[in-house]
């Protein structure tokens, strides 16, 4: 899984602020953003994240020593998965977004639309499928409404409330997704495999002292 992203060109200064300061509260824009691709695979491979791994540069000013702008975070699962996160921001990184599983049989790779060529936009998000036993690629094109997806989401949210229904799921996700991506820092900073759980008192390394 890829996400990289760039400064607007028309104003790169001011642009790169906003991306600077949600590295700056994170630590890094993997745990920024590469979060969401955690809780993505592990709902994917209905695994648990067993050790993780990261290296991690800081390429710009705004960035302190402690943190870093461009980073890879690797994952071994319980399941014998195994997962990787590029997520890059800077004023020079080129835009990407990219999201792929692969298996014994083929493999599955997601576009969305404001990433695909502009004569294919108006085609919607796509899901691009490759079987090893037909050794065919088959592309399926989705519509998309030009904005997150967050409609179905927030309906669920409204039901849950009016329900009084259990969130202790969500909870649990939200956990464990944060703590891989905190282990992610770790681990680009101190250099080495973590191992989770992680225990009670493990801070960001810009915390240690």
């Amino acid at each position: 899984m890829t996400l990289t992203q760039g400064a607007n060109i028309g104003n790169p200064e001011e642009s790169f602020k906003y991306f600077a300061n949600l590295i700056h509260n994170a630590g890094s824009s993997t745990a920024d953003c590469g979060i969401h691709f955690v809780d993505l695979l592990r709902w994917f491979t209905e695994e648990e994240v067993t050790h993780v791994g990261g290296v991690g540069v800081a390429t710009e000013p705004e960035i302190r020593e402690d943190e870093h702008n461009l980073g890879l975070l690797t994952m071994n699962l319980s399941g014998g998965s195994a997962g990787w996160i590029e997520d890059n921001w800077s004023r020079i990184t080129r835009p990407d977004n990219d999201m792929e599983l692969i298996g014994t049989e083929g493999r599955i790779s997601f576009k969305f639309a404001n990433f695909r060529s502009k004569a294919m936009e108006r085609e919607g998000n796509q899901i691009e499928y490759f079987s090893k036993k037909t050794y065919r690629t088959e592309l399926v094109p989705l519509p998309h409404s030009w904005g997150k997806q967050t409609h179905k989401m927030l309906e669920d949210l409204i039901r849950q409330i009016e329900e009084n229904l259990s969130v202790d799921s969500h909870i649990e996700d939200v956990y464990k997704a944060t703590e891989v991506s905190l282990a992610a820092n770790i681990a680009a900073h101190e250099k080495r495999v973590v191992t989770l759980p992680l225990p009670i008192n493990a801070k960001r390394p810009d915390q240690e002292h």
